[in-house]
Parts: C-alpha cells; sequence; structure tokens
C-alpha cells in the first residue's frame, strides 16, 4: 500500500528552492520567525508545510486528493517558472501563462491564513447566535425544544451551563475541513481571471535578496486610501506581487508595464520585502540571514534587527478579498 504524505507543503518546495543560495531542493535557507524573533536553517523539505493541512476527511474521496492535485499543479508550472527565472521574461507561450497565473492564485488561497480567517469569520457568527440564544432562560429552553422536534439527539444542556460557555468562549465554531479545501479552488476560481487581465512584468534582484513567505502574494494599493479600505484582487489602482526565486519577482498592475525585465536597486528590495513581511502570517523564507527591508522613512535595514518591532508599528491589512 502506498505511502501517504502527511506533511503538508503550503509554500511548494520547488519553490522554496528557488531562494536557496544554489536553487536546488537538497540546499538550506534562512527562516525567520515573526513571533518568536528567532531566526534558523531549513531545508526545502522541512520548510513551509503543516501536518494533514490538505487531508480530506471522511470516505467521499482518498486523504491525499487534493495534495495529489496540488502536487499535479505544481509539477506542470515549475518548469514554466524555471523558465521565466532563466529567461527574465513573462511566457510568450499563452498555456504557460495561464498555468502561472493559476498558479499565483492558487498560492492565494492555499495558505492558512486563509483558511484561519474563515474559521474567525464563522466562529464570530457562532459566538453571536450563541450570544442571542442564552438572552434568556425561556429562548434557550424554546431552541432546545425546537432541536428536539426537528430530531438532533442528546442530551439538553442547562442555561446556566450554556451561559458560562458563552462567557468563557470556550466552544469556538468552525467550518468543515473538506468545505475548506473547496473553498480553496473556488477563490483560485475567483482570483485567477483577475490577474489574467492585468498586465505582468518582471523585475530583478541582481543581488539575489528578495525573500518568500507563509503569504508569498501580496497586494496593495498604488494610491493613497482610507485606512478602513482592503485592496481586492479586481480592484483598481492595485499591485500584486509574488517572488519566484530570490532573484525573480512578478509585478501586476492594471496600466501598461515595461515588457522587458526592470532591474531592482538595493531600496526597491527593500520596498517589495517589506510589503512581503507585513502580511506574512507569521514565517519568512530568504537566502541569507541579513535580507534587507525599509522603515517608514524609507530607510534600509538588515535582517531581524528591529524587524519584530516595526510589524508590530505597522496596520496589518485585512485578508485580500476574493
Amino acid at each position: 500500500m502506498p505511502r501517504i504524505a502527511r506533511a503538508h507543503h503550503f509554500i511548494p518546495q520547488f519553490m522554496l528552492a528557488n531562494f536557496t543560495s544554489v536553487g536546488t531542493r537538497e540546499d538550506l535557507l534562512w527562516v525567520s520567525d515573526l513571533k518568536s524573533n528567532k531566526q534558523w536553517k531549513s531545508s526545502p523539505a522541512n520548510t513551509g508545510h503543516r501536518r494533514d493541512f490538505y487531508r480530506v476527511e471522511g470516505d467521499i474521496a482518498p486523504a491525499d486528493t487534493v495534495e495529489s492535485m496540488l502536487g499535479s499543479v505544481e509539477y506542470k508550472v515549475a518548469p514554466v517558472v524555471q523558465r521565466v527565472i532563466e529567461s527574465r521574461a513573462t511566457p510568450e507561450d499563452k498555456d504557460d501563462f495561464q498555468t502561472l497565473l493559476y498558479f499565483v492564485a492558487l498560492l492565494t488561497t492555499r495558505i492558512p491564513a486563509v483558511r484561519e480567517g474563515i474559521d474567525d469569520f464563522f466562529d464570530r457568527i457562532g459566538q453571536h447566535i450563541l450570544e442571542l440564544s442564552v438572552t434568556t432562560a425561556e429562548r434557550w429552553d424554546s431552541l432546545q425544544r425546537q432541536m428536539r422536534e426537528q430530531g438532533v439527539k442528546g442530551e439538553d444542556l442547562a442555561y446556566e451551563d450554556a451561559k458560562q460557555i458563552m462567557e468563557d468562549r470556550s466552544v469556538r465554531f468552525s467550518v468543515n475541513r473538506n468545505w475548506q479545501l473547496g473553498m480553496m479552488f473556488k477563490g483560485a476560481q475567483v482570483v485567477f481571471p483577475t490577474l489574467l487581465k492585468r498586465t505582468w512584468c518582471v523585475l530583478v534582484s541582481p543581488s539575489g535578496n528578495l525573500i518568500c513567505s507563509d503569504h508569498p502574494v501580496t497586494i496593495v494599493f498604488t494610491r493613497r486610501t482610507p485606512p478602513f479600505f482592503s485592496p481586492g484582487f479586481g480592484l483598481p489602482d492595485t499591485e500584486v506581487s509574488v517572488p519566484l526565486s530570490r532573484h525573480i519577482m512578478l509585478r501586476g498592475i492594471w496600466e501598461k508595464q515595461p515588457e522587458h525585465a526592470v532591474s531592482m536597486n538595493r531600496t526597491f528590495v527593500g520596498h517589495y520585502n517589506t510589503l512581503r513581511m507585513i502580511q506574512a502570517d507569521r514565517f519568512i523564507f530568504s537566502t541569507v540571514a541579513d535580507f534587507p527591508w525599509n522603515d517608514d522613512e524609507g530607510r534600509t535595514h538588515d535582517g531581524m534587527n528591529g524587524l519584530q518591532d516595526f510589524i508590530r508599528s505597522q496596520t496589518h491589512p485585512s485578508d485580500t478579498a476574493l
């Protein structure tokens, strides 16, 4: 019986390998933890994964169905990404171009931050419903009576106990894993057409100091907007960027862009690294420990020195609207 993989990479290994010094899966890269403020070296195989993250629950399909589907996408896109890195140009072939952008779309939905954001949303709704349900003892008793009439089995829960659960928030509401997995693909299908409508340019870091993160695709407004506005993939005046390697990054906007690759100096590399860090969930992946980033004054810094305080001072962008 074939062995089922349990370490599911939300950042593909072939992509992480592009942030090692020699660009192979056998080499090491730096992992920076924005929460603990620690750094260590790791291999692509041991980085950017969670146990059973894409595992299908129940017997509706083999447990590794989604992991296999993602593997098929990665197998197809890996050589396309490699050609972009080597040629420093977006694919001329239409199928290759669409394969690349669908991969980018999946990178926006397959990460832990998106799943946790959905769970948090449903938890807030569930907590609010629970709060309304225990407003009075009569309402709680009426709700339990309706549940029994509808065939819901189980012992009744005393009003005082239900109210204590609500006040302690000892129950957390979440959605079914399989539903989450389905939404991952549906979300990518929503993002994908908006990416196709953008113009794309290859940006180059000659120093090879671009970073990746556990939230690799960033989207920001290109003009000043009210703080409560959130950038969405279909909105105008927005920029999407994703690093493909320590040297190469894709930039997608709505306006016309140069057809040739554009070289970035240290300040611009620091700018895009900063966007990646601000929108990261927790982890940064890089070739070197002292990667460049820019503060609010535009000064370029290196590595983790002062980074944690800077991240805390920023307004973390809302989850991008799909």
